[in-house]
């Protein structure tokens, strides 16, 4: 209702709105009306009027022209021959004025005279004579014969003897014609007439009309608007009457439409709800159907109503064969009857019961599942039913024992691993001492396995292993524990052995089952070990001192050769703790700078020239003076010191080299060994670069010097390595070659400078024909493939002739020197050949 009352003020509101914009609108039209007439009437009169003026204007100049002929007819004949001096001089000037004031009768305000050139012979304005207008468009139109006129508008205006402001003024052009040659033009007559007397009356009888005229518009603007405003507001009177009404009628509409949005309201809730509800049930529909869990619905006693289809799927049972049967159709038999009657009276105390229990499907299997029972109350709280959620345990339990077995097994050959191996030997260590019987533990290396597993692969290499399992299976018994400790290192637990000479008999078992070779992707191969034995209660009596001390004795049969067993005594766990003592003594040496390099020169067979050294690295320790390669090398190998060992002799020989091109010696080839761990990083090439760099060393004076195996433990990477390597310009040469893998296929591939014949094959020259075979096939396949040679070892004037005739390019060895320090080298560089034939 405040609605529609509130219209009826707005409609009034708007009807004089409307009035008085139209007042508005009327009056400014009428107002532009009164001006445009005014407009007009000024446009077509001051035009007439100008019209009659300037025709009177022509007239009086021509008059002028008539009546003063006889004066300037002479002065335009001789201005021609009269500067603008004489000219304003000339006694005509003066008689020109006086006869101008007389004929102009004051309506000329200004005259000149200008000859046939345009130039001023006479003015009123004397300083003006002699002044060259024949570019004034007025005295150009009048020379050519047409009278030229222009109306202007001047802010001061001189007239003879007084200055005249706000002038309008008419300007005439008429052209002189001479009277007896033909009418020929030879003279301009220009006059200023003024016309301001006209202007100002065309003026005051314009702004008599324009005043006329708008009061007699103002006078049809204010009937029109009393008219339109009297019948405005009688149409806003009708209007508010209407709007009454109809705000009545709406407030009564407002009304019922109120009403009925409640009840679409209330619609719309009711129809949520539904739709809520059956989409609740939908969902509960598609879990229950699409589930991957078991669902079982039963009522108070047990009896199934509904099983869905997973149900099924993990039972076994169709849902008509169990549905009206009781849930003990599902059971095991494998619980206690206190299990079940704890689990009801969870149910009835707290509504639910949730655990892993044993049922048994259709086909009589037992299973293993987690069973989550919900019970159904009544609004008064008793239980109506009951709904079971379980799920099948069994890929859960296997998984559960395969981890539990993994744990304690090598998953490669199946067989104990180091956890239970450790375990065993707990057991049977404790069983040892109440039974007072003796054990032993064999530790079983494969030597050279590695070599394998660079050559071949690790794929071939877990072949091997398994291989070798199964062999080793064969001579256990049934009480003994055959382990895969690490790698490629096995363990035996011998339980209940008499003596000694019977982990003896088993070891030999061991080593006799590697007798027969291993064939493996069609390739035999041959296999040794090296075993250690450890005896308990003699060598040790906790787990950790037999492990340690069969280690030991295993490690010391692989240094007196493999292929045999070792029984471990008390000097071997001296000889394994020295071991560790130099691993950390050999760390500080390395950080003391307690190493340093000899060279050991090579020689060209051909003029006994020193071409080269190759960088020997020694230890001189601070208390046991100089500890041979020999025997911190292997531990360096073994604890991984032999990469940052391995970059210290590079960067120290790059060093050095450059020392000797400072000092002005020969330059000389520099060969470094690398170790199998530092070409297997996958930055030497740029470890060498920064190397050289540092150092100032040029490259191509640089031999890295490889193995055959650290060549083929990764053919791709060993390419891409040594590419890198050729374009920083540096050498490489396969060192020990012929003792390793030897394939032609990696000669041509890898882009190598040099083969370095091992000092095996040098040792038996010049008597063995095996050897000088081996190495001259050597040299023949070097020269083929654009390689230079360097053998090994040369102890002897005999052999150096002997491989002189093979064709060897270069030498090294006793006979060309011993190792020694940078300073021995130079002096050898010095004097120059150290072979003479």
């Amino acid at each position: 209702m405040r609605e529609a009352t509130s219209k009826a003020p707005d409609e009034t509101r708007l009807g004089f709105l409307l009035t008085r914009r139209f007042a508005l609108f009327a009056l400014a039209a009428a107002l532009a009306v009164g001006a445009g007439l005014a407009a007009l009437y000024r446009f077509y009169v001051v035009e007439a009027l100008v019209l009659q003026e300037r025709r009177h204007a022509e007239s009086l100049a021509r008059s002028l022209v008539s009546v003063l002929h006889h004066h300037y007819d002479g002065l335009l004949d001789a201005s021609a021959a009269m500067t603008a001096v004489e000219l304003a001089r000339h006694p005509l000037q003066e008689d020109l004025r006086e006869l101008l004031e007389a004929a102009g009768g004051g309506r000329v305000v200004r005259a000149k005279l200008y000859d046939g050139q345009g130039r001023t012979v006479f003015s009123t304005r004397p300083y003006e004579v002699g002044e060259d207008q024949a570019r004034n468009p007025g005295v150009r139109s009048a020379l050519g014969g047409q009278v030229h006129w222009a109306i202007e508008r001047r802010g001061h205006f001189n007239v003879h003897d007084r200055v005249v402001e706000q002038q309008d003024l008419l300007e005439t052009y008429v052209p002189v014609a001479e009277r007896d040659d033909g009418g020929r033009v030879h003279g301009v007559v220009e006059l200023y007439t003024d016309i301001g007397p006209l202007f100002a009356q065309v003026r005051r009888v314009q702004w008599a009309l324009a005043a006329g005229t708008a009061l007699a518009l103002l006078l049809l603007w204010a009937g029109i608007t009393w008219y339109v405003r009297r019948g405005a507001l009688a149409l806003a009177a009708r209007l508010v009457r209407r709007e009454t009404r109809l705000a009545e009628a709406e407030a009564r509409i407002a009304g019922l439409e109120a009403d009925l949005a409640a009840a679409r309201e209330e619609a719309r809730r009711a129809e949520g709800e539904r739709r809520r509800a059956l989409r609740e049930l939908e969902y509960a529909r598609i879990a229950f159907e699409k589930t991957s869990e078991g669902i079982v619905v039963t009522d108070r006693t047990g009896a199934i109503l509904a099983v869905n289809p997973a149900f099924t799927r993990l039972t076994g049972y169709a849902p008509e064969e169990v549905i009206g049967e009781n849930t003990r159709i599902l059971s095991s038999g494998r619980h206690e009857p206190a299990f079940y009657e704890a689990m009801w009276r969870e149910l009835a105390e707290q509504g639910q019961w949730q655990g892993e229990i044993w049922n048994r499907r259709k086909s009589g299997e037992f299973y293993p599942e987690w069973l989550n029972i919900t019970a159904v109350r009544e609004a008064d709280g008793e239980i109506t039913g009951y709904i079971g959620i379980f799920s099948d345990l069994s890929r859960v339990k296997a998984a559960e024992e395969q981890a539990a077995y993994l744990a304690q097994h090598d998953p490669l050959t199946g067989l104990p691993n180091r956890a239970l191996l450790r375990d065993r030997i707990q057991q049977a260590l404790a069983h040892a001492r109440r039974a007072g019987e003796r054990l032993a533990l064999l530790f079983v290396d494969l030597d050279r396995f590695k070599d394998i597993n660079d050559t071949l692969g690790h794929a071939a290499g877990d072949l091997v292993l398994k291989a070798v399992a199964r062999r080793f299976a064969r001579c256990i018994r049934a009480d003994d524990t055959l382990a895969r400790h690490a790698g490629d290192t096995f363990a035996v637990l011998a339980r209940g052995i008499d003596q000694a000479d019977d982990a003896a008999r088993l070891a030999q078992c061991l080593l006799d089952a590697l007798a027969e070779p291993v064939t493996v992707e069609g390739r035999q191969l041959f296999l040794r070990a090296s075993i250690g034995i450890a005896v308990a209660p003699e060598d040790a009596e906790d787990p950790d001192s037999l492990l340690q001390h069969a280690d030991a004795a295993m490690y010391e049969a692989a240094s007196a050769g493999g292929g045999r067993y070792h029984f471990f005594a008390i000097a071997l766990e001296e000889q394994a703790r020295r071991r560790l003592d130099l691993e950390g003594a050999l760390r500080k040496a390395l950080e003391r700078g307690e190493l340093l390099l000899h060279y050991q020169p090579q020689v060209d067979l051909s003029d006994g020239a020193i071409v080269g050294a190759e960088a020997l690295v020694r230890w001189r320790h601070p208390e046991r003076g100089l500890i041979p390669p020999g025997e911190f090398i292997p531990v360096a190998e073994e604890s991984g010191l032999v990469v940052p060992l391995g970059e210290w002799v590079l960067r120290e020989a790059c060093r050095q080299a450059y020392r000797w091109r400072v000092e002005g010696l020969p330059p000389v080839r520099v060969a470094v060994n690398l170790s199998a761990r530092q070409f297997a990083a996958g930055d030497l090439a740029e470890l060498v670069e920064r190397i050289l760099d540092e150092t100032g060393m040029e490259p191509h004076y640089l031999e890295l010097e490889l193995t055959e195996s650290a060549l083929m433990a990764d053919t791709d990477r060993a390419a891409r390595t040594l590419g890198a390597l050729r374009e920083l310009g540096v050498h490489v040469a396969v060192d020990d070659f012929g003792t390793g893998y030897s394939s032609m296929a990696y000669l041509r591939r890898f882009p190598l400078s040099a083969l370095k014949i091992d000092q095996a094959f040098v040792r038996g020259l010049p008597g063995s024909e095996e050897d000088a075979a081996i190495v001259g096939a050597t040299a023949a396949l070097a020269r083929a493939l654009g390689l230079r040679t360097v053998a090994e070892g040369v102890a002897t004037k005999a052999q150096w002739l002997k491989l002189l005739q093979l064709r060897v390019d270069e030498i090294q060895g006793e006979l060309t020197g011993w190792s020694g320090p940078p300073e021995e080298l130079a002096r050898r560089l010095r004097e120059g050949r150290i072979l003479q034939a």
